[in-house]
């Protein structure tokens, strides 16, 4: 018997599990407005003591405004929830869903993407306390009934909505849906991670440890990973895409792989031998970069006379080049590598012809690394 009794726990434990796999909450809002900023599911002629009309005509000032995080509000029957039924167009009364049998035919309906599950029904209770995230509207009664918002001057009966989303976790990271709706889609969304993983080695096959081998999206380290003893890195979790792999070391030139691509749950195996080896020779110069190339690393920290200010100034110097400026905080800027942090000083410029014409021009170029806006006026 007892041997029964626990068959039939896991069992039940199972089946829960099941279901809190099936379905994932959204948070459904609702209010009625003259100022939607959602989808409209029918409107009112005033907040309370009111008749409806159809979303579609713009009789009346008031709308019945949803909207829900992660996934876009609707209002179409064809693969829609029924929310009430009106008498007409427009000058409606209203009867509820459950009405029967029905006396109206002019639905109004709310729906959501084939990710997300919604429900509404007619009920006097509160909404929220028997689980529906939001109260759309109330009405006067069963059938023939005025409408009123949930607020102002409500009516008995309450019309509840809900959504849920009918996966807890992104199902497809190439779908171009935000399946698990929480407003991240494909590889955008932290489920769709894969790793990157591999071995660092010199010219003459031996292990490289210490490297930092690092996932870059134009200059921008996404992921990084030290290499072990073994000169084995391990980049454990990291969106889906495709990436440029960098491995650096203060004492070897750095190797770059491009188009580097990482799938969904997958591991991308990406080794820097043979060909693409670390060499020897190329240590970190003064100014913070290597000797291969002209970029600030912060690896070269404390080496052959490299140094930074502290480590905010570090990070905010790494992959750019030597002379840029790039910000500290909201009020100083350092200039990279070696400079300490110095106040922002905004001087507003001004010019102006006694005679003649001004003539401007105006150009993007770059300064310091970053895309500036250089106006140039003279008096012609």
């Amino acid at each position: 018997m007892r041997g029964k009794t626990k068959v039939i726990l896991i069992a039940v434990i199972f089946m829960l599990q099941l279901l809190l796999v099936k379905s994932a909450p959204l948070t459904l809002s609702c209010s009625v407005t003259n100022n939607c900023q959602g989808t409209p599911i029918f409107k009112m002629s005033a907040p309370a003591n009111a008749h409806a009309e159809n979303w579609s005509l713009n009789n009346y000032e008031y709308s019945v405004c949803c909207q829900a995080q992660g996934i876009t509000i609707g209002n179409s029957c064809d693969a829609g929830t029924q929310v009430i039924r009106l008498s007409a167009d427009t000058n409606a009364h209203a009867e509820k869903v459950e009405y029967a049998p029905a006396a109206y035919s002019k639905n109004i309906c709310i729906s959501a993407p084939s990710n997300a599950l919604l429900s509404c029904i007619s009920t006097t209770q509160d909404c929220q306390s028997i689980g529906y995230d939001a109260c759309l509207a109330t009405i006067s009664g069963d059938a023939n009934a005025h409408v009123a918002d949930c607020v102002t001057d409500p009516y008995l009966i309450k019309i509840c909505c809900k959504s849920e989303c009918t996966s807890l976790t992104e199902t497809a990271c190439t779908d171009g849906l935000d399946n698990d709706c929480d407003g991240l889609v494909d590889c955008n969304d932290t489920d769709c991670t894969g790793s990157i993983a591999g071995a660092v080695k010199n010219q003459d096959g031996q292990a490289v440890s210490s490297a930092d081998v690092s996932a870059k999206k134009d200059l921008t380290t996404v992921a990084s990973s030290a290499t072990n003893s073994q000169g084995n890195y391990d980049i454990a979790s990291i969106n889906c895409g495709t990436y440029s792999l960098v491995a650096s070391h203060p004492n070897y030139a750095p190797q770059t792989k491009s188009n580097v691509v990482v799938n969904a749950q997958q591991q991308t195996t990406v080794n820097f031998e043979g060909s693409s080896s670390m060499v020897l020779g190329s240590s970190c110069e003064a100014d913070c970069t290597f000797a291969a190339d002209n970029i600030v690393h912060a690896s070269c920290d404390t080496r052959n006379g490299c140094t930074f200010y502290d480590s905010i100034s570090k990070s905010a110097c790494d992959n750019s080049q030597p002379g840029w400026i790039r910000d500290y905080n909201s009020s100083h800027y350092v200039t990279c590598a070696p400079g300490s942090p110095q106040p922002k000083i905004e001087i507003e410029a001004s010019v102006s012809c006694a005679s003649g014409t001004l003539v401007k021009v105006t150009s993007i170029v770059l300064y310091n690394g970053k895309p500036v806006k250089l106006v140039v006026a003279a008096c012609g």
